[in-house]
């Protein structure tokens, strides 16, 4: 019986350690997460030793004073920073700068790869929130275009 009740104690021991490996694992630990902004997110990433990140970053500086926190989240990631360089594995990364734009939940639903104009960010953007940024322009079913708020 006592053996019993010893193993017992070790697996909850054993299985408290993993849960807690599990929790302190960047992204799943919900002290980083801000509960009351669930937002989908644009992740930029980018190297200060890339030109054409370098070239991008006034047109992403742009789209963080248009879209930022109206309705999706706008990050950019130095991949070249210790410690950020796991993200280029864990998104499977080839090239720089990459646009990652996930869900409320983190899950991937579009990348964009290199240079991008700022168009084609608030497009990708606009669909990611569920409406139009700010000065996008949409085409509407006859092909004309309709400039957006």
């Amino acid at each position: 019986m006592k053996a019993i009740m010893k193993r017992n104690r070790y697996l909850a021991v054993l299985f408290a350690v993993v849960a807690l490996g599990i929790l302190s694992q960047p992204g799943c630990n919900p002290g980083e997460v801000d509960q009351g902004e669930a937002l989908p997110r644009m992740v930029g990433l980018y190297s200060p030793y890339c030109a054409a990140c370098m070239k991008m970053k006034p047109v992403v500086e742009s789209l963080v004073s248009q879209c930022d926190y109206r309705g999706v989240r706008l990050e950019m990631v130095d991949v070249s920073s210790e410690g950020n360089e796991r993200l280029l594995d864990h998104y499977r990364v080839q090239a720089v700068p990459t646009f990652l734009f996930l869900d409320e939940y983190g899950i991937e639903v579009a990348r964009l790869v290199g240079s991008q104009t700022e168009q084609s960010l608030k497009q990708a953007l606009s669909v990611l929130r569920g409406k139009e940024c700010p000065g996008m322009s949409l085409v509407d079913e006859d092909g004309d275009v309709v400039i957006g708020g």
